[in-house]
């Protein structure tokens, strides 16, 4: 009985002491994930995963799931999601069974955004949605709003509902306005940057405008490449040649410096995807090979010992071939690399002389308009009548107007020629009338210069459309179709 109670609390020693080493050792893991040093971090974790293996008391639980849990935050970072969501599955079952909630739905959490990444939106749906009842369900109101905002960004987003994606990011940007919430301003620029990319693809240009130029304020360069791609977009539907410029020139340069950089991570990339992966197992199989040499028999342990070592050399061996493989493929990534870089380069160079082109096209064709409608003196008594100034004394003639018609047709690249081309039956009096509605002059003022009332002027224009062009469209959408090239 004595020597039992004896080995009893032996025992009970040695497992204190092996969970104080291992609180010791993911405290540092979790330093050294902060410093961003993942590869000491990866093992560290993988110790105490190790150390607190079989243990059954809560303490050692919940350190088994933290160090789950922060092992697939690890994994994410490196885009190596099915590593991650296993371990946010192991962590899931670890907290499940000390009835750690808010732990639960940080696990939770984690396996929607892995499902996310991976593109199997159904069961991404389905771990959100868990997520956001178990928010609910121990009042973590931070979480939930984090939650929502990426249900429309994670999840509607990527499977083309807009509109949704739309409402759960406004609802999350709602709630989180009405807390204390630290990192308000980062959050709310964020939230502009998806906002305008959302309006942008749902045709709602004003929208996107004003949230792509709120979105300008975000730190990160790939964000603010959204934000002047949304906008350069925007400035060619606007037909706005000076913003169309403008942001071109803006977008061009930082997707050039977020190329560059990008270059620099994807190599670091992979080279820590791979160390990762090579550490992982490694470490697993020591940490293992540990566990037997220090509980099993010692005729045991040296059969295990031998057998593990001829494993061992199998595995350095495939290691090797697989390291020489890698050094390969970044070798010809590098490459890859270098000809995008030149590429670019050469997008840039014709960018910048067709930059100059369009100026310079921009500015002659702005002067060509104005010296022309100077000329027009049509023009220049249909712009007193709009102004209400009734000055002009002497009488049109067919000239006047053969000019006018001949300055619209220019200025507005040969609408006329489109329309008598398409609708032969249009006399010279309509061509007129459209060139006026062409100019934006009211129907007011057309009539008065037409020397006719209103009513009749409204008659010859349905007659115009219904009769002689049959054309379902309003006058306005064929007056302002766009040439074709």
């Amino acid at each position: 009985m004595f020597i039992a109670l004896m080995v009893s609390a032996c025992a009970r020693s040695s497992q204190e002491r092996v969970y104080q080493q291992a609180d010791r050792e993911y405290q540092e893991a979790r330093q050294k994930e902060d410093d961003k040093s993942y590869r000491e971090a990866t093992a560290l974790y993988l110790d105490v995963m190790s150390m607190m293996e079989g243990q059954e008391d809560s303490a050692s639980v919940r350190l088994l799931g933290l160090s789950q849990y922060r092992l697939g935050v690890v994994y994410r970072s490196q885009a190596m999601y099915e590593e991650a969501l296993e371990m946010d599955r192991m962590s899931l079952a670890a907290f499940s069974s000390i009835d750690d909630s808010v732990r639960m739905l940080h696990s939770l959490w984690n396996m929607a955004r892995e499902f996310s990444a991976l593109k199997r939106y159904d069961s991404c749906k389905y771990y959100y949605d868990k997520s956001l009842i178990m928010a609910e369900w121990v009042h973590a109101d931070n979480d939930k709003i984090s939650i929502l905002g990426e249900l429309g960004s994670q999840y509607y987003r990527k499977i083309g509902d807009y509109p949704n994606a739309i409402r759960y990011i406004k609802l999350a940007e709602e709630l989180w306005n009405r807390t204390d919430g630290a990192n308000k301003d980062f959050y709310a620029s964020a939230n502009d940057v998806m906002l305008a990319y959302l309006y942008f693809v749902s045709n709602e240009d004003d929208q996107a405008w004003e949230y792509a130029l709120k979105g300008l304020e975000n730190e990160k360069g790939e964000n603010r490449v959204t934000c002047y791609q949304i906008l350069y977009e925007l400035s060619k539907r606007r037909q706005s040649a000076d913003s169309t410029l403008y942001y071109a020139d803006a977008f061009i340069s930082q997707l050039s410096e977020n190329f560059t950089q990008e270059k620099n991570n994807s190599v670091q990339r992979v080279k820590n995807d791979y160390e990762l992966r090579m550490q992982s197992q490694s470490l697993r199989h020591s940490a293992r090979r540990r566990l037997y040499l220090v509980f099993a028999l010692s005729l045991l342990a040296i059969a295990v010992a031998l057998l593990l070592l001829w494993l061992s050399n199998r595995k350095m061996l495939k290691d090797r071939l697989e390291l020489e493989e890698t050094k390969n493929r970044l070798l010809r990534n590098e490459s890859r690399i270098n000809e995008l870089m030149e590429r670019l380069q050469a997008i840039l160079d014709e960018s910048e002389a067709q930059r100059t082109a369009l100026k310079e096209n921009s500015q002659r064709e702005k002067m060509l308009c104005n010296r022309l409608l100077e000329f027009s003196n049509v023009y220049q008594v249909a712009k007193n009548i709009e102004n209400k100034e009734y000055n002009y004394k002497g009488v049109l003639s067919e000239s006047d107007w053969d000019d006018f018609v001949v300055a619209s047709n220019a200025i507005f690249e040969g609408f006329i020629d489109r329309i008598s081309a398409r609708h032969s039956e249009l006399s010279k009096w309509d061509l007129r009338t459209l060139c006026l509605l062409k100019h934006g002059f009211s129907e007011d003022t057309i009539a008065y210069l037409l020397n006719i009332q209103i009513q009749s002027l409204k008659k010859r224009l349905y007659r115009m459309k219904y009769v002689k062009m049959n054309d379902s469209r309003t006058l306005e959408e064929i007056i302002n179709e766009k040439k074709h090239e």
